[in-house]
């Protein structure tokens, strides 16, 4: 910027040039950025079943953050899935230590049951970025092939591919099962979730139809499959959800802003430089190169709605001019997607999750393998975790005691479901006979 500024006033006729290539450049980004919001316009509704698909994954993907495994038992209290865990493998801080995840079987809610469908499934849930190591990861942007002529981000695709602790709990568990498999994930965990979709890394005797959802995750593909050549993970549903101004699912397989480029070639001037500007083009050519799996359906989270985006609007949501805002951070972040995915429930009129729940026989349990980590089962007397916010929908205040442990961590329409429905403390797990509003003194 400061070539450009000393170009405004030495008059030099080359800089003058790309001064105007500049200013050429903006007037086009701008113009684009008018047309993008045009065709923005004229997007329709999500329906409500996406939605509440959105909703679910985005509260199990908050789980997959959970440090251990009390913890993730305590998130995963939701009535309408009565979720036993099955694996949980969390992060060593170890390098090269594999992506955390956790392997669970509950029941689908009603609205996600398809016609002739057995009413349990399973949920494999990756963590978003979280560590170093996951940062790291992610910067390994260079493809790398997998199976026939499909390439992968490199990083994505080690993270699942090595993993030889994940692929034998699949293998454990759904070997010659026909039961649906949601594979979820927020930001990286989506894109571990599709890479596993995509490469068909799952157990090859599992008959279950496979359902992946992503929160706010960037493609993993480099370049479009050939049609046919994806084997089974062409059948399965792949839907991915982007939160108004979220930069994640924007920074790969969109064009560099126009200004950028032309400020890379016009600013660096001697050799060196000129090398580094080369270098840094070549990666961004990497970068745009990468798309998501042709059937992936985008559900864009704006002005407290969900939006149904066809494929070729893909490029008027996903283009990385759309993240220009102050909340482009802010409106990455897992709770951020929970909140925007609630009003737009609102607004589809569809019911909340937790306010309408049948009697449910099936408690949620822990039954975790071998070489995972062990849950105690806390004392009925111990003190709650310090929260300030209900530990089943993690929005409201935890208003509500569970009767007769006294653990004080849910607001009044979740202890009513649990109390109707598992009848289990998220926290010590002990049978629930009612529940109790706590007043604390101020």
């Amino acid at each position: 910027m400061a070539r450009f500024l000393q170009a405004f006033l030495s008059g030099n006729s080359a800089d003058d040039d790309a001064l105007g290539r500049f200013a050429s450049a903006a007037m086009s980004t701008l113009s684009a950025s008018i047309e993008r919001r045009a065709r923005q316009a004229s997007l329709r509704p999500a329906s409500a079943s996406d939605v509440q698909t959105g909703l679910l994954a985005a509260r199990l993907a908050d789980a997959a953050y959970a440090p251990n495994l009390d913890e993730l038992t305590a998130r995963l209290m939701i009535p309408e899935c009565a979720l036993s865990i099955l694996a949980f493998q969390p992060q060593a801080e170890l390098p090269g230590a594999h992506p955390q995840w956790f392997l669970a079987r509950g029941q689908l809610p009603p609205w996600l049951q398809r016609a002739g469908e057995r009413a349990d499934a399973f949920f494999l849930v990756f963590r978003g970025t979280h560590s170093m190591l996951d940062i790291t990861r992610s910067l390994l942007v260079k493809p790398a092939q997998h199976g026939g002529s499909a390439h992968f981000h490199q990083g994505f695709l080690f993270g699942v591919r090595e993993d030889a602790v994940l692929h034998e709990r699949l293998r454990r568990h759904l070997q010659g099962s026909s039961l649906s498999l949601y594979v979820i994930g927020h930001s990286l965990g989506g894109s571990l979730a599709m890479t596993l979709v995509a490469a068909d890394m799952l157990p090859p005797t599992f008959r279950g139809s496979v359902t992946c959802v992503a929160i706010g995750s960037p493609p993993v593909l480099y370049g479009a499959p050939a049609p046919g050549s994806m084997g089974r993970s062409e059948a399965a549903r792949v839907l991915l959800f982007v939160n108004d101004s979220d930069i994640i699912p924007r920074l790969m397989g969109s064009p560099l802003p126009a200004f950028a480029t032309t400020l890379f070639a016009t600013s660096l001037a001697d050799t060196h430089e000129a090398e580094r500007a080369q270098t840094i083009q070549q990666s961004v050519a990497t970068l745009e190169q990468y798309v998501h799996m042709p059937q992936t359906e985008l559900v864009l989270l704006k002005n407290g709605g969900a939006l149904r985006v066809a494929r070729e609007q893909f490029e008027a949501v996903l283009h990385v001019h759309e993240a220009f805002s102050l909340n482009l951070v802010e409106h990455h972040k897992v709770k951020s997607y929970v909140d925007s995915l609630r009003k737009a429930m609102t607004s589809a009129g569809a019911t909340p999750m937790g306010t309408a729940v049948p009697p449910q026989d099936v408690p949620m349990g822990v039954a975790v393998d071998g070489g995972a980590q062990q849950s105690s089962r806390r004392d009925s007397t111990a003190e709650s975790p310090a929260s300030t916010e209900c530990v089943v929908c993690l929005s409201a205040a935890p208003t509500h005691a569970f009767v007769p442990c006294g653990h004080r961590c849910v607001c009044n329409a979740c202890g009513n479901a649990i109390s109707q429905g598992s009848q289990s403390c998220p926290i010590c797990r002990a049978h629930v006979s009612s529940t109790l509003r706590v007043f604390l003194a101020s």
